[in-house]
């Protein structure tokens, strides 16, 4: 993982669950289209179990368990986010489904769980961090039944040297597939959020209207803009599904 500290929970608290909330202040619709993609690609969860690595605030465990999971189990290298999310799991979560997320630290490279325990493993804008990301795949990987499914989520590769001083490296489609091919025998790529609408998404000024139209549909129309409108050249992200761990 990349040496410098992530402190934003410290500044923000747990900021997932702000963004997927109904406040048109609040609302995220990029971390909303993120997470509702994990949902689409994981399918019908009832009876599963789904394994989060670096799963911060907990709130995509939360909506898997939701979602139908039998258990969703959390780690994350940092305590803060993890504190957080407990917090607003007590406090916004219904009971039954709380007790099917447990959540702990631990270390994406040495994971405490056995060989083959879970269904589904996510990990949602963690790969672009890591430096050593085969070590990190083939981890995942180790904890998954033999017909089991990995899910990633991160930036697409939009310039040579990542903007963001905690990524590791950043990704081409191709370079992810090949990545996951290493653990892998069924990989797939999808492409979502377009770039522009990104970059006019996140501006200030006159651009903040756009912010609140994309946020109003997202909270009260139910459709975001980021995972319906077409993506054209360039994509904001990736998401990869492989599936069948190689032995």
């Amino acid at each position: 993982m990349t040496p410098q500290a992530f402190d934003k929970y410290k500044r923000c608290g747990a900021y997932h669950w702000d963004a997927l909330s109904s406040s048109f202040r609040k609302h995220n619709a990029i971390t909303a289209a993120r997470y509702l993609q994990v949902l689409r690609v994981c399918g019908r969860l009832e009876g599963r179990t789904v394994l989060d690595v670096g799963c911060g605030d907990a709130k995509l465990d939360v909506m898997l368990a939701e979602t139908g999971a039998r258990l969703v189990v959390g780690f994350d290298r940092e305590r803060t986010g993890i504190d957080a999310g407990r917090a607003r799991m007590e406090r916004d979560t219904a009971a039954p489904v709380r007790q099917r997320v447990l959540l702990g630290c631990g270390d994406g490279y040495q994971l405490p769980v056995r060989s083959t325990s879970f269904d589904v493993v996510v990990m949602t804008d963690i790969i672009e961090h890591v430096s050593d990301p085969v070590g990190f795949v083939c981890e995942a990987s180790r904890t998954l039944t033999p017909n089991g499914t990995l899910v990633i989520t991160t930036p697409y590769r939009a310039t040579e040297i990542p903007l963001d001083e905690n990524h590791v490296h950043e990704y081409y489609p191709g370079e992810l597939e090949q990545l996951l091919r290493t653990a892998f025998v069924d990989v797939s790529i999808l492409l979502s959020d377009p770039l522009w609408v990104v970059e006019l998404y996140t501006k200030g000024g006159w651009a903040r209207l756009f912010r609140w139209f994309v946020n109003g549909v997202s909270i009260f129309a139910s459709t975001n803009v980021f995972l319906t409108w077409p993506v054209g050249r360039y994509p904001g992200q990736l998401t990869a599904v492989a599936r069948r761990p190689i032995r």
